[in-house]
């Protein structure tokens, strides 16, 4: 999985919202998925966590990407649509990121691997930065899965985790059983032995941190 993990900013300014424009964004993904166009087995993410934003006009932003990124070659990979309240399972309909999202299309017009990138964490404020479990997450999870069966998509949990706390032995034990019956999510999540959450940029081995950092420098939204 590649992803931008800067919260849809960039010098604190938020990407088609007074920030770095709609283009130069899809260039930049233009550019990575071109890169990456051949290998099957890449994901991409388009924004990690997006927060205190118009939806709306960050869908739109979401479409530019989402065309560049296929008119690239990357035609078949999945792309992960990212809503507002850092992308939480608990506020992605509520929020209308879904609604919003769920309008991109190919460059076709289909929605095939367009698919709604969720988060959400079993700490008290789905930070993933407290010890204790407070929730199981099944109500919040289960609202997205009903809204997805509906609109006959499909989300993927592409973050998510919990620490080495007593606690964690009866709250996460409950989405894997839930999983079995929601089959609009799919799990796509590491777990050690202590249930503490592998790296979640996953990187294939052919992808070197230099070449990715090329792409990087000579993307426009990387100029000042």
């Amino acid at each position: 999985m590649i992803d931008i993990h800067n919260f849809a900013r960039w010098d604190g300014k938020i990407i088609g919202q007074g920030g770095p424009t709609d283009e130069q964004f899809a260039d930049f993904w233009g550019q990575l998925a071109s890169r990456y166009a051949d290998n099957s087995k890449i994901i991409f993410e388009l924004m990690n966590e997006p927060h205190d934003l118009d939806v709306a006009t960050w869908a739109e932003t979401c479409q530019k990407a989402v065309t560049a990124i296929r008119k690239a070659g990357a035609s078949s990979q999945m792309i992960l649509l990212p809503g507002t309240d850092f992308d939480s399972a608990a506020t992605l309909v509520s929020s209308g990121s879904a609604d919003a999202l769920l309008t991109i299309t190919n460059l076709d017009g289909s929605t095939d691997n367009l698919v709604l990138d969720i988060h959400k964490y079993l700490d008290k404020d789905n930070s993933g930065t407290h010890a204790e479990c407070t929730t199981d997450n099944v109500e919040a999870l289960t609202t997205i899965a009903d809204y997805l069966r509906e609109k006959g998509r499909k989300g993927l949990i592409s973050e998510t985790g919990a620490s080495g706390d007593a606690s964690v032995s009866t709250r996460v034990c409950k989405p894997p059983r839930w999983r079995e019956a929601r089959k609009e999510l799919e799990l796509f999540i590491q777990l050690t032995p202590a249930f503490v959450v592998s790296d979640i940029i996953l990187r294939p081995k052919q992808i070197h941190q230099h070449e990715l950092g090329r792409v990087l420098r000579t993307s426009r939204l990387g100029r000042r």
